[in-house]
Formats: C-alpha cells, sequence, structure tokens
C-alpha cells in the first residue's frame, strides 16, 4: 500500500503545515471582526460587513493576474515568504491600533484590502508549486489535502475561536494571526526542493497577456471557469448570512457563530480527506453538476428552519458538496495546465471565481435592508440549484489528453 501523500513527500508536508498554521489564524480574525462589526455597529452592520467583505474581494480581482505573472517569473518560496511577511507586519500594526483603542472602519477597510492584495501571490505560489513537491501520481491527492487546509483550519478556528475571542478580544484574535503568519515562515523556509520559475524569461507584459491567451485558446477551461463565477454569485454570501443568521435568527451569540462555522467546515474537511486517498477522475461533470444542486437544496433548507441542529447538518452537508467540487476541479486543473503558465492560470482562475463577489456582497447588502436573511437565503438556493445544470451543458475538459501548452511569445 502507497503511503498517503502528506508522509511520502516531506516538502510538500512542510507546506500544508505552514497553510493549515495561518489559515487557522485567519479563521480567529475572519470571526472576531465579523462579530465585532455586528455588534459595534447595530443599526447599520451588516451593510458595513458585506463592504468589509467586499474589500477583501477586490484585491483578488485587480491584483490576482499580475501577482500569478510574478508567480511564474519568481522563485515561488520567495513569493509566499514575501507574502507572509507583509501580512504579518499589516496585523501587528492592526492589533497594536485596536489595542490603543485608535480604530475606525476606514481603517479596517484599508488594511483589509491590503492583506487581501498578497493573498493572490501566495495563493498562486502554492498552486502552483503542489505538481513540483509531488509527482504526477499523487498530484490528485495532494490538490484534495491543499484544498482542506481552509476547511481544516476552519474547523479548529471555530471550535478554539469563540474561547480565544471570550478570553483576549478582537485585539488578540488578530494578534494570534499575525504570529500565525511568522510561524507559517518556519516551516516555508524548510522546503529544500527548489520552486525557481520554469517560465522564459520574457517581457512581464507579454506573460501577462498569456495567462489570458491560454484560457482563451480553450472554450472548455474558461466555460468552466465562467460556471464556476455565476454559481459564486449566489453561493458566495454563505459567509455573509452565517453571522447574520446567528444575530437576527438564532439570536446567538460568537460561540453558536463558531459552532456553524465549524459545521460547514467539517463537511468540507470529511470530503476532502476521502478524496485524498482516491482517484477521483471519472464522470467529473455529472458530478460537479450533482453537488451544486446539494448546495442549492441546502440552502433552501435553512432558509425554511430556525433549529439550531438542522442549520448545523445543512451547513454539513453544504461543506461536503463544496469541498468536493473545489478538490475535483483544482486537480482536473493540475493535470491539465502546464506548469511553466500555471502561476498565471491559477491567478486569472481566483481572478474570474471571485470577480462577481463584490458585487454579490454589495447586493446582498442592499437586499437584507428589505428582506429577511432566511428569504435572501431562499432565493440564493433556488439560484444555485437552477444554475447548476449549465455544467451539464458545457464544453468539457478531455482528462485522457493533457492540454498541450501555449507557444510563448518572443521576443524581437
Amino acid at each position: 500500500m502507497s503511503q498517503h501523500v502528506l508522509i511520502a513527500f516531506p516538502d510538500f508536508r512542510k507546506l500544508f503545515i505552514g497553510r493549515l498554521i495561518s489559515c487557522v489564524g485567519d479563521k480567529f480574525f475572519t470571526i472576531a471582526i465579523a462579530w465585532w462589526v455586528l455588534i459595534t455597529f447595530p443599526d447599520d452592520g451588516k451593510m458595513k460587513l458585506a463592504l468589509l467583505m467586499a474589500f477583501n474581494v477586490v484585491p483578488v480581482v485587480i491584483f490576482g493576474p499580475m501577482m500569478g505573472t510574478l508567480t511564474d517569473r519568481w522563485n515561488k518560496k520567495h513569493a509566499m515568504i514575501a507574502a507572509d511577511v507583509v501580512r504579518g507586519v499589516l496585523l501587528f500594526l492592526l492589533a497594536y491600533m485596536m489595542y490603543s483603542d485608535n480604530i475606525n472602519m476606514p481603517i479596517i477597510y484599508l488594511i483589509s484590502f491590503l492583506l487581501a492584495m498578497m493573498g493572490p501571490l501566495f495563493d498562486t505560489a502554492t498552486q502552483s508549486s503542489i505538481s513540483i513537491l509531488t509527482d504526477a501520481k499523487n498530484t490528485p491527492a495532494a490538490v484534495s489535502m491543499n484544498s482542506s487546509v481552509t476547511q481544516v483550519a476552519a474547523v479548529v478556528g471555530a471550535l478554539i475561536g469563540g474561547a480565544l475571542i471570550h478570553w483576549s478580544g478582537v485585539t488578540g484574535a488578530i494578534l494570534f494571526n499575525a504570529c500565525a503568519y511568522m510561524l507559517s515562515l518556519v516551516f516555508i523556509f524548510g522546503i529544500k526542493t527548489p520552486l525557481i520559475s520554469t517560465a522564459q524569461r520574457e517581457s512581464f507584459i507579454k506573460q501577462f497577456k498569456e495567462g489570458f491567451q491560454y484560457l482563451v485558446k480553450y472554450p472548455a477551461i474558461y466555460s468552466l471557469l465562467i460556471s464556476f463565477a455565476a454559481l459564486n454569485l449566489f453561493f458566495a454570501p454563505i459567509t455573509l448570512f452565517i453571522p447574520i443568521m446567528t444575530r437576527d435568527v438564532l439570536m446567538a451569540e460568537a460561540n453558536v457563530l463558531a459552532m456553524l462555522e465549524a459545521s460547514l467546515a467539517g463537511g468540507a474537511v470529511l470530503l476532502t480527506i476521502y478524496l485524498s486517498f482516491v482517484n477521483n477522475t471519472k464522470s467529473i461533470y455529472p458530478k460537479l453538476g450533482i453537488s451544486s444542486v446539494i448546495m442549492g437544496i441546502s440552502l433552501i433548507g435553512i432558509a425554511m428552519t430556525t433549529s439550531l441542529v438542522l442549520i448545523m447538518l445543512y451547513l454539513f452537508i453544504i461543506g461536503m458538496a463544496l469541498a468536493y467540487t473545489n478538490a475535483t476541479s483544482m486537480a482536473l486543473f493540475q493535470k491539465e495546465v502546464p506548469q511553466a503558465i500555471k502561476g498565471r492560470f491559477f491567478a486569472v482562475l481566483f481572478t474570474v471565481a471571485f470577480a462577481v463577489m463584490p458585487f454579490s456582497y454589495m447586493l446582498v447588502g442592499i437586499v437584507l435592508q428589505h428582506i429577511s436573511v432566511q428569504m435572501a437565503i431562499g432565493i440564493c438556493g433556488v439560484a444555485v440549484a437552477i444554475l447548476a445544470g449549465v455544467l451539464v451543458l458545457i464544453p468539457r475538459i478531455d482528462i485522457q489528453n493533457n492540454i498541450e501548452d501555449i507557444t510563448p511569445s518572443k521576443e524581437t
């Protein structure tokens, strides 16, 4: 029996642990800051929280392709180190401002924007390093484990985040996140496998354009990305719905918010761990459609109940379906996209998928001023279930043969 990917590849294990530590800190920060906004601004907290979430996404859309191009040009290890250092410094600064009571929403918006700007640099470097740190046979399992990092971190962060926030407040949660980035650096520094660029040394602008040219050349890939973006328009607000539902529907405190977050992440963890042991490459498109339908129906279920147990169950199911969609699609892209262009490709992928999210958050923030959060969740659930049918109709990637590389443009 072959070894699990985390045992067989030490450098991939270091990357996994480093990401896990920083993501646990991120979860503490996310729960703490969302609850702080809703409690500090009881009248217009929903709109402020929606705007904050938009500020967390806009940089991915604006700077994502640029960061992906830099990842393909730079040593990927250096890119990850730079991203962690910048984010750690920003969070130490925010923690100090919180501690000194010299904080307001514009400052939080600005720091959140800068933090999110570094995300694509780290994420694209991570995604484009997986196939280097493992091998072709184990790449799908490695992708599943890498996809599970945020979910595992969400479970751990949610389970102990409530207690930490109660004990140390928002400032403590932010400080923990800053320290987590510094600890993550230790593991990233420990990676010994060379993660140097394999892309040809052409001009930045030409390499930047090639990321988009690659998508245009393969309709099956950009059709899948556009489908995910359409689904994201109605599914992304789940991160906004959960804290609002905790306060307005369940009339509960931050500990219940942590339980709901843990339920969503727990389902994702369970399925991603399972997928890390299997080769999931058959009937991908029908399964993606089914998982999207399950997400839509579960959202409708949440909209129709006020039971904490049922809401947690539906969120657990949503987490499983979401994990399947993410892990399967990422494994497919890892297999098909050439190594030299992966940084740019994943940057464009994140840009397309995230492009609708600021609009989605702002629209939901406005809508929630006029309808209940449960009605909004129900509408999104119906839309997700209907859009799932698109995945059955779009052109399909031939998973039997790798897509050939684009021919890089030459300097003249």
